[in-house]
């Protein structure tokens, strides 16, 4: 029988202390794309590491690090079915 990995609640939060499955991927996200933003929103990766490149211009890093926070909470109320 193949190896199954065990199913995983996405909208989960990391708890100390708590036996949690081992992450099987990161996926690294430019920030500076609302378009890649919005795609690892709906991936299977375990974990999204978002990157606010050098490439942003610094009066702009901040807007991009505030949609950086914003996006887990955008993929929750998805996933709840709410209005964003």
């Amino acid at each position: 029988m193949p190896h199954r990995a065990p199913e995983r609640n996405s909208s989960a939060t990391f708890q100390p202390g708590i036996n949690h499955p081992p992450m099987r991927s990161l996926l690294f996200v430019p920030t500076g794309s609302e378009r890649m933003i919005a795609n690892a929103l709906v991936s299977d990766a375990d974990a999204l590491v978002f990157d606010v490149e050098d490439v942003i211009a610094p009066a702009d890093k901040g807007d991009v690090r505030r949609a950086a926070v914003r996006a887990p909470a955008r993929r929750l109320r998805a996933e709840a079915g709410v209005a964003s």
